[in-house]
């Protein structure tokens, strides 16, 4: 009966180590690639309907370098607006896939989808950008989160009209590491555990 409770103890003092590691600093670097659907020019960073004098460009986020944990602020980049004309509400309509690259680490790439839609003139703007996939992804121990919530939708990116903040509205994202324990950590932890476990056989061998 002692045994088991002992063994307990260990699980505990275990778990205890574990919640307290620390997790390292880790340089991340990324950059962002967006590409729309719809409109005049499908298929790339620009959104258009020149007939009726609308124009989104998304500008990238090159070489961003971060160093969580715990995480870091960042912006997935910008959409312009400043090209609209339009003097009455024009409706836009199709989707925006935002590519997040990680060229550090382990590499590789992430999308985000979203929607696009509202209606938009020159000085008034009812139009967004909705994420409607998962909004937290990772790349090995790497996540990339999207953090914006325009009217307190999550996901929701909300399009300025070019007189609005010169027609600029950023992706708000978050960057982070996942806790993983550090390896000398773990040796501890396991020729700890070992350790005691031994003590203890060796106590109950000579008690019985």
């Amino acid at each position: 009966m002692k045994f088991g409770r002992s063994l307990g103890f260990v699980a505990v003092m275990g778990a205890s180590l574990l919640a307290g590691t620390a997790v390292k600093a880790e340089q991340v670097q990324f950059i962002t690639t967006g590409i729309f659907s719809g409109g005049d020019a499908p298929g790339s960073s620009t959104y258009s309907d020149a007939a009726n004098g609308v124009s989104i460009i998304f500008n990238n986020s090159l070489d961003n370098t971060v160093n969580p944990p715990p995480t870091s602020q960042v912006s997935f980049g910008t959409f312009d607006t400043s090209g609209t004309t339009a003097t009455d509400f024009s409706g836009i309509l199709g989707t925006f896939t935002l590519t997040i690259t990680q060229v550090s680490g382990s590499g590789g790439q992430l999308d985000f989808s979203s929607t696009l839609n509202g209606t938009i003139r020159f000085d008034n703007s009812q139009a967004y950008i909705q994420f409607d996939g998962p909004l937290t992804q990772s790349l090995g121990n790497v996540f990339y989160q999207i953090a914006s919530a325009d009217d307190g939708v999550a996901g929701r990116v909300n399009l300025g009209a070019p007189t609005t903040g010169n027609g600029l509205a950023s992706i708000t994202g978050r960057v982070g590491i996942t806790a993983i324990p550090e390896p000398a950590s773990l040796t501890m932890l396991s020729l700890g555990s070992v350790s005691m476990l031994v003590m203890m056989g060796r106590r109950k061998l000579s008690n019985s």
